[in-house]
């Protein structure tokens, strides 16, 4: 079983090269069990916001200026 969330993951947006998301989504969202460990998943089970930048691991990426600008929703 894969994770629920494998088909609105905003992170999956932070990929340039299709390739290297496909084996993100196989070492941690296609695993069974696995995705449950997920920072991601284990936040939007607790209805929390999950930022774009969570990796599964919990880290946050450190992102750069323009990136980060397109990355970032607008404040409403």
């Amino acid at each position: 079983m894969s994770c629920p969330h494998t088909t609105s993951c905003q992170m999956y947006s932070l990929f340039t090269s299709k390739s290297a998301l496909e084996i993100w989504k196989i070492h941690y969202c296609n695993k069974d069990k696995v995705f449950e460990t997920c920072a991601r998943y284990q936040l939007a089970c607790q209805l929390k916001p999950v930022p774009i930048t969570l990796l599964p691991n919990g880290t946050e990426l450190k992102l750069s200026g323009e990136r980060k600008k397109r990355l970032t929703p607008p404040a409403r």
